[in-house]
């Protein structure tokens, strides 16, 4: 089944998606015997941003009721997707659990999962974001606080060492930018 979740993943993007990509390394790196339904929800986590429009054309970060619905309706798509599929109920409401708390986390999967996705975002989204600075109008201070929200939410011990470099090599960076 994750063969052809990545499958319709990269058809909903319409392009490779490398940040979710090392969400899914991340996940294997940081529990090696992680089970499907966590690999599923690691490399499909954001399909919502794939789907909606509206946020993809957006000039600014998400507000915490935008990331409820981004979490929470992400998980709904990949329910429905699994479903249609033959993929089974109780581990497709799984998928739906951990993908609808991915930004807050929750329980073991779903904090794990965060984790994963934060290290990612501050691995391969950094310089992509940098760009939103010129291109979006974007400000110094709010990719920092962007790239902070990112780097301290995570809540391993391990992962926060793992992310640690990329979080400073994101603040030298943006230091580093003109505005």
């Amino acid at each position: 089944m994750l063969d052809k979740v990545n499958k319709f993943v990269k058809e909903s993007f319409g392009r490779d998606s490398l940040h979710l990509e090392r969400t899914l390394y991340w996940v294997k790196e940081l529990q090696p015997d992680a089970g499907e339904e966590l690999l599923i929800a690691a490399c499909s986590h954001d399909i919502e941003r794939a789907l909606n429009l509206e946020s993809k054309n957006k000039k600014e970060f998400n507000t915490r009721e935008e990331m409820e619905k981004h979490q929470v309706e992400g998980g709904h798509i990949m329910f429905d997707f699994l479903i249609q599929e033959g993929y089974d109920a109780g581990k497709a409401k799984r998928v739906q659990e951990l993908i609808s708390k991915h930004e807050v986390g929750g329980d073991v999967e779903q904090n794990l999962l965060k984790d994963a996705d934060s290290l990612s975002y501050l691995e391969v989204n950094v310089p992509r974001h940098i760009k939103f600075i010129k291109d979006k109008g974007f400000t110094k201070e709010e990719l920092r606080k962007k790239f902070d929200f990112m780097y301290k939410r995570i809540s391993s011990s391990k992962a926060k060492e793992l992310a640690e470099p990329f979080y400073k090599k994101a603040l030298g960076l943006l230091e580093a930018c003109s505005d």
